[in-house]
């Protein structure tokens, strides 16, 4: 067999078969042609509920639209030219053939989107008739209805995020979560609700009503949950400040409740009036603590206000008693130094005395003292010479215990030359330093006649600050004016006071010193120690034993 015969016989109709039956299978890239196609047939026939059925499918099966052109079948041959693959538009135009204007706008919304439409101006007008008849129905376009889904989702989402804020406020101060605010919430949240529901139903519509209905509820909540949040912040601001002001407060409570914690330990020296004073101060404090808390649980500045008032108006007085209590112990210090001074300087002068009466009575009988008296002398006299120079120290220093101590020191020292002196054989007491005046009021006193006593004790020109035992003259006085007090029948209240004015200065001169039970009676006594009246069994002695 020649070549030319196996090509004729043998190949080409191999080649044939094989080229008819190439051109006759579907392109397996392209499957969804085929519903597209079926959709455009129907188109034709206007049988729109089929075309929509079949663009469904060819959507399903490849969503995007494109350029590319879909060639219709004729007799199983594919013919030249054909459509784009447009199956949303197509959609759109079905649906609002079948008077679906919702359905239409979504499916050319997003044909316009994927932008291959965009390359068919006839389409394009179609599109945008259709829009227009659509709106007039009052179904918003896609120019319209886009924004406003987005502006309404950002209102709703901040809505949302106001209402998170304002639980988190809430539930961080659980006590302002109550009743009231609570019911705010619960209204804010049912218009979120409302909002939701009616934007819902506006992403179906399309309708502008359904979007104002959507974003009224979402301004209704936001108004709720704005007045809600300035409330609740309010509450805490006012919580905070309350909070500062009470610890404020607390400060001038406590440092008033430690002055008054000192005045306690002061309180025998407090005049009546000054205790009257503290107990205003006290008064106050109990007031301004019971304000204090009323006012943090209510979280009121006014009811915190009152309680400052309170709070500085105690402190004032209790401060005022302490300033008061402090000038009289600060004048009680400076006279019982200025005392102590006074019977310090007389106890000198005694011993200055007893040391001249014993160098007098040296000089007269030599022979007297020993030698280990007269080395106690000497000693007696160095001591006393310390004794001066710390005196004059303490002097310096306003060191009221040294001088205490140094009138100790000098009486002791007195009593050893008192016993030298003795040596020498009995000695007058106006001898030994006693005044003749404080002599002759004791016998006097002693024997009953008290105004003489007075008398005696009184003289005119006065004792010299110095003279020893001064202290005991005014106890004479005391004595025999408190005896003309009971004499009186407890009726003479001048004598009381003169008694009692003689009896404080005995204890400014000598704090210690206690009336002797062998000199004095009971009664007595007990009236010095106390400033008490006890009157005497009838018939007995009122001052002297």
């Amino acid at each position: 067999m020649t070549p030319a015969e196996f090509l004729t016989r043998r190949l080409l109709p191999a080649i044939c078969t094989a080229g008819i039956i190439m051109l006759t299978l579907p392109f397996p890239a392209f499957a969804q042609d085929d519903a597209f196609r079926a959709g455009l047939d129907a188109r034709a026939d206007k049988k729109w509920r089929d075309v929509t059925v079949e663009m469904r499918r060819a959507i399903q099966a490849n969503p995007q639209e494109s350029t590319r052109k879909v060639r219709s079948r004729l007799g199983g041959l594919l013919r030249q030219g054909g459509m784009e693959y447009l199956p949303h538009f197509f959609l759109g135009e079905a649906l609002f053939n079948l008077q679906d204007c919702v359905g239409a706008m979504d499916a050319w919304s997003i044909s316009e989107r994927q932008g291959a439409i965009q390359s068919r101006t006839d389409l394009l007008m179609i599109v945008q008739g259709g829009y227009a008849t659509c709106e007039a129905k009052g179904v918003l376009t896609p120019a319209k209805y886009d924004p406003l889904v987005a502006r309404t989702t950002q209102h709703i989402t901040e809505v949302n995020s106001q209402a998170a804020a304002v639980v988190k406020l809430g539930t961080a101060n659980i006590d302002l979560w109550q009743s009231e605010a609570r019911q705010q919430y619960d209204r804010a949240s049912s218009e979120i609700q409302n909002a939701r529901t009616s934007f819902e139903a506006a992403i179906k519509s399309r309708a502008q009503p359904d979007f104002n209905a959507a974003n009224a509820a979402a301004d209704r909540a936001k108004n709720i949950l704005v007045a809600l949040e300035a409330t609740l912040n309010g509450a805490i601001g006012a919580r905070i400040t309350a909070q500062r002001d009470a610890r404020d407060i607390e400060q001038v409570l406590s440092a008033a409740e430690a002055l008054d914690r000192l005045l306690e330990t002061k309180k025998a020296k407090l005049t009546p009036s000054l205790v009257s004073t503290r107990m205003e101060g006290r008064d106050g404090l109990n007031r301004a603590r019971e304000r204090l808390t009323a006012g943090v649980k209510a979280s009121s500045a006014s009811i915190l206000g009152e309680s400052r008032t309170l709070a500085v108006d105690a402190s004032s007085k209790l401060k005022r008693v302490l300033d008061e209590l402090t000038g009289l112990e600060r004048e009680a210090l400076s006279r019982q130094f200025a005392d102590a001074t006074e019977e310090a300087q007389r106890t000198f002068a005694y011993v200055d005395d007893a040391l001249a009466r014993l160098d007098r009575l040296t000089l007269d009988r030599p022979a007297v003292l020993q030698p280990d008296a007269v080395a106690e002398r000497e000693t007696v006299q160095r001591e006393i010479a310390t004794v001066r120079r710390r005196f004059d120290a303490a002097q310096r220093t306003e060191n009221l215990p040294s001088i205490v101590e140094v009138s100790r020191l000098t009486r002791d020292a007195a009593n050893r030359l008192n016993r030298l002196i003795s040596l020498f054989g009995p000695i007058p007491i106006t001898e030994r330093g006693v005044h003749p005046a404080l002599v002759e009021g004791a016998r006097l006193f002693f024997a009953g006649d008290y105004q003489k006593v007075l008398s005696t004790l009184n003289p005119p020109e006065g004792f010299r600050p110095d003279i020893p035992l001064q202290v005991h003259i005014h106890l004479f006085r005391a004595a025999a004016l408190y005896a003309l007090f009971v004499r009186s029948h407890e009726t003479d209240e001048a004598l009381r006071a003169q008694a009692l004015a003689e009896v404080e200065q005995c204890r400014r001169m000598a704090p210690d010193l206690q009336p002797d039970p062998r000199a004095f009676a009971p009664s007595f006594i007990r009236f010095f120690r106390t400033g008490a009246i006890t009157s005497p069994p009838k018939g007995g002695s009122v001052a002297a034993k």
